[in-house]
């Protein structure tokens, strides 16, 4: 087993989810007015309708999407280095939530019952 490698399948996860997803068309998705007014030399970065949903698509945590220079830059990293850091962060900042008393003692019951068998 491997914190890594759990986080990259966490990821891929994450992806599939992402592109399987129904796509909606409508007015509002395929933004034809938008289109028609920014034009083809236009900046569509700056619209209303991309403030409104750039969010909405999938971007990835650990997989690279600068080019091999800039990947370079910062100093090269491969997947699994960077899952192994994504893991170290996440030992080192996550503040687990506390069980409900309710289930402890459940799992105490739980746990006392298995010692006697």
């Amino acid at each position: 087993f491997s914190f890594s490698h759990l986080v990259i399948c966490d990821e891929i996860v994450n992806w599939i989810k992402a592109f399987t997803k129904d796509v909606k068309v409508n007015e509002e998705t395929l933004a034809l007015d938008v289109i028609e007014e920014v034009g083809p030399e236009g900046n569509y970065l700056v619209t209303e309708h991309t403030r409104k949903h750039y969010k909405e698509r999938w971007y990835p945590h650990l997989f690279e999407r600068d080019t091999y220079g800039s990947w370079i830059e910062k100093g090269g990293k491969t997947l699994v280095e960077r899952a192994a850091d994504k893991v170290d962060r996440i030992l080192s900042e996550h503040e687990p939530e506390s069980l409900p008393s309710k289930i402890k003692e459940k799992l105490k019951g739980i746990v006392h019952r298995t010692k006697r068998n």
